[in-house]
This record gives C-alpha cells, sequence and structure tokens, in this order.
C-alpha cells in the first residue's frame, strides 16, 4: 500500500495545488486550477482509510468518527505543510488535500496590487479578503500578516481552524492558535482576547454571526481585524454579511459595519495565457465616506457604480481587473470573456482601448 508521505511528496514534486483520495479512483490532483487523474493506482476504500489513520492522532480519530469530518493541518519536515479534510461519501472515507508551502510569497510576487499595504497599513477596522473557494484568499491573507510582521511593532494574534502559514515574530510578536489544540472553540478564544494585548487579529474565516460581531467588536476596540469570506465581490460580501443577521438585527449592524470596514479586496486565480501558471486578479474596494454611508443605507447596487468610477482612490471592479489581465497580455479572450460580469460593456471598452491605439 502506498504510504501518505509518498502521496504527499508526489503532489509537491507535480507543483500541484490540491490531492483527492477517493476510494476506487486513483489520485487526482489539480495542477494550475485544472484537475487530473495520476498514474498512481485506484485505491481501495480501506486503503484510503488506512492512509489516512496513519497520520491521525487518538483525539483525531475520535472526532473523525463522531463527526464524520474532520480539518487538520499536518507538516512533512522538509516537503511542505498541507491541510487535510476528511470526509464521508457513500459509508467511505476521502479527502481532499491541500498544499501549504513552508515559505510565504510577498504581495509583490503573488501580483497583490500595492493599494493593499496601505489596507495592512491601518491602525484598526476590518479588512476582507474575499473569492470563491481555491481563489488564494489564505495565501494573500498571509502575505499581508507577513508584510505586517515585518514593518511594523505589533502583536499579532490568529484565530485558524486548522493554522495553515506558519509565521515567526519578526518586528512583531505573532502567535498562532488552532481551534480544537490551543483553544476548545472559537468562542472561547474570542473571549479572553481583548485582554491579550493585541494589535492585529487575524481570523481564519468568517463563517457565522459569532464570528463577525467578535470581528466588528474588536474593529470597534482600536484593532485591525484580517479575515476571508466566500464571497465574488465587495457588494455581495456586504449583502452576505448582513444577512447572517435575522431581520431586528440587521440596521445595527449595517451602522457597525459601515464605520468598521475598511476594504474588501475580492480576488480570482486565472489561468495564465501560456497555460502555465496562473495569475490574480483582484477587485478593490475602499471604504470612503460614501461607500460608508451606502453600507449603512444597505444601497449595495450602487457600490458597484461607486467602485467602478473610484479610480483615483485605487479602487477597481473586477471586470476592469480582468481587461487589463488581457491587454496587458496575461491572459486570454476567452479567460476574460467567461470571467466578466458584463460582456457587452467590456466589449465596448476593448472596441475604444484598440481603436485608440
Amino acid at each position: 500500500m502506498i504510504a501518505m508521505n509518498d502521496l504527499l511528496q508526489y503532489v509537491t514534486r507535480v507543483k500541484a495545488s490540491d490531492m483527492h483520495l477517493c476510494p476506487c479512483r486513483k489520485p487526482s490532483v489539480r495542477i494550475d486550477g485544472e484537475l487530473s487523474e495520476t498514474d498512481i493506482a485506484p485505491l481501495t476504500p480501506d486503503s484510503v482509510k488506512d492512509i489516512l489513520f496513519s497520520i491521525l492522532n487518538d483525539e483525531q480519530k475520535r472526532r473523525l468518527k463522531t463527526d464524520k469530518e474532520l480539518d487538520i493541518s499536518y507538516m512533512l519536515h522538509g516537503v511542505s505543510r498541507f491541510r487535510l479534510n476528511i470526509y464521508m461519501q457513500r459509508g467511505t472515507y476521502a479527502a481532499a488535500i491541500r498544499v501549504i508551502p513552508f515559505d510565504i510569497p510577498g504581495m509583490d510576487e503573488l501580483g497583490v496590487p500595492s493599494i493593499v499595504r496601505g489596507f495592512a497599513d491601518n491602525a484598526h477596522g476590518l479588512v476582507l479578503i474575499t473569492g470563491p473557494q481555491g481563489s488564494g484568499k489564505t495565501t494573500t491573507l498571509a502575505s499581508v500578516v507577513d508584510y505586517i510582521n515585518q514593518t511594523r511593532k505589533s502583536h499579532i494574534v490568529s484565530i485558524e481552524d486548522p493554522i495553515e502559514f506558519l509565521h515567526t515574530s519578526k518586528k512583531s510578536v505573532i502567535n498562532q492558535r488552532e481551534i480544537g489544540k490551543d483553544t476548545n472553540s472559537f468562542k472561547d478564544a474570542m473571549k479572553y482576547i481583548l485582554r491579550q494585548d493585541l494589535d492585529v487579529c487575524l481570523i481564519g474565516e468568517i463563517r457565522d454571526v459569532d464570528t463577525v460581531q467578535t470581528a466588528l467588536t474588536l474593529a470597534e476596540a482600536g484593532i485591525l481585524v484580517l479575515s476571508t469570506l466566500h464571497s465574488p465581490n465587495a457588494a455581495e460580501s456586504i449583502s452576505r454579511i448582513v444577512d447572517m443577521f435575522p431581520p431586528d438585527y440587521q440596521h445595527p449592524v449595517k451602522t457597525q459595519l459601515s464605520l468598521a470596514l475598511k476594504a474588501v479586496v475580492s480576488q480570482q486565480l486565472i489561468q495564465n495565457r501560456n497555460k502555465k501558471g496562473r495569475v490574480l486578479a483582484c477587485e478593490i474596494m475602499k471604504v470612503t465616506n460614501s461607500i460608508s454611508n451606502m453600507i449603512r443605507h444597505f444601497s449595495v447596487k450602487q457600490i458597484y457604480s461607486m467602485i467602478q468610477t473610484g479610480r483615483a482612490e485605487g479602487m477597481q471592479t473586477m471586470d476592469q481587473a480582468l481587461v487589463k489581465l488581457y491587454t496587458d497580455g496575461k491572459i486570454s479572450k476567452f479567460e476574460l470573456m467567461r470571467r466578466v460580469s458584463n460582456q457587452e460593456q467590456v466589449d465596448m471598452i476593448l472596441r475604444e482601448i484598440f481603436d485608440a491605439a
């Protein structure tokens, strides 16, 4: 039977971002966003279970058997770190494995717009990195934290489930806490966090009402809060947060959010024009006084127009970011048109650009 460490060495050797282990199938890997089967022999249900259980401790096995799913991090010395989501399907075990490199890439290396450094320089407030699953949110967030770690004398505390990128203290003092290992629950971690003299708080993901309330409370208390959210754009991020709350609680949340939110960076990873690697496209919303007022009155539809015309403030819509990547020769016309939200408008913009040239 193939060992877990052999599989993990394979996934890093072929430079894949993910590996999927499913019973009765060959392991699959995702390279540059595309999923394909490996040449490894199909795994039986028992072999998948044995491979996964070989790296679990007794407590993790108990949790998996009870909850039927488990999120963990795992490190293979000298190779990489990995995030595993183990789950059950048709009564058997399966897993999705994400590669987490030891080295944290810089924002320039990732292609993150330079304005994001300004968001990281905020003394307090909420900054969100959003996008669909697999869009590189965690990596961007890690690069922002590393930038703060290198440039500011701050106390940074992260609450993650599980810990993904490992940070070492540089100019800042950084402490990373993992749910289930360093604290029993997110609620427990948040109960005492204001007593930990922190300047920056990283919350791995905005998942529910409790997370939102905590993030807003910390931001109002003079702390810079960084987090991620599964949403496709800035305006939808506002709607998704407000809609987490019952109708009777939404008005005060809109007011809190309008005061606490500093920026939303929504991103996608897109296959490079030469089909070797991927490039980052970012929608940027900076919360100006006008946008703050729109959030307070929940005028979400107007936010897109404000971003569209906010180039002087460093803002851009996703469509504008995609057009720029296309005209710079970084992505293909096919990738551009399948991802833009308004194809007719983009066609008109392109005609104007090429006519002017």
